[in-house]
């Protein structure tokens, strides 16, 4: 094996060719150490598990696009104690965010939220529409909570109002029930 005198500064590099450590037993770095790796090719890391801590923050960069793929298993990404965001910063027309759970089973997207408040799920579409399809019905509940559990829609435009319709003609629109009163 090597040993490496403490307070001392080493470089390894190699001019040509491929740097290699192989051990059957760990790689230590302890202490105060900043690990450096420059490489104009890959850097390419294969382990079983790969696991990093830090006490501070931690900074992935990318200059092209990028990729992060888990074959098996789940992926949690958590946020403890600040707000979070995954943002998609468009230069360009048809730059989406696309949210997507594929595969024809018995799945879906969820979004949750244990928030408290009137806005606990927003959506905000500062500059467009919002468009929603459905293959199936589409059900919206309100159990009672912020706003006594009202379901309320609302618009500006005073020209064209709210409109209720189907594209097809004879299609029954039922509002209220029996005991409901429609004002």
């Amino acid at each position: 094996g090597s040993a490496f005198t403490a307070n001392q500064a080493y470089v390894i590099s190699t001019e040509a060719g491929n740097l290699t450590h192989e051990a059957a037993s760990t790689l230590g770095l302890t202490g105060s150490v900043d690990v450096n790796v420059n490489a104009a090719g890959l850097f390419d890391v294969d382990a079983g598990d790969v696991e990093i801590d830090a006490t501070a923050g931690v900074s992935i960069d990318a200059a092209a696009a990028s990729n992060l793929s888990v074959s098996a298993g789940g992926l949690t990404i958590l946020s403890t104690g600040d707000a979070a965001s995954f943002t998609v910063e468009s230069d360009t027309a048809g730059e989406d965010l696309t949210i997507e759970q594929t595969g024809a089973n018995d799945s879906g997207v969820l979004i949750q939220a244990a928030g408290t408040g009137a806005d606990a799920i927003k959506l905000n579409a500062s500059g467009g529409g919002i468009d929603v399809d459905s293959a199936g019905a589409i059900t919206i509940d309100s159990t009672g909570g912020a706003g006594g559990g009202k379901i309320s829609i609302e618009t500006d435009d005073t020209d064209n109002g709210i409109e209720i319709g189907v594209d097809t003609d004879n299609v029954p629109i039922s509002i209220g029930a029996t005991t409901s009163e429609v004002t």
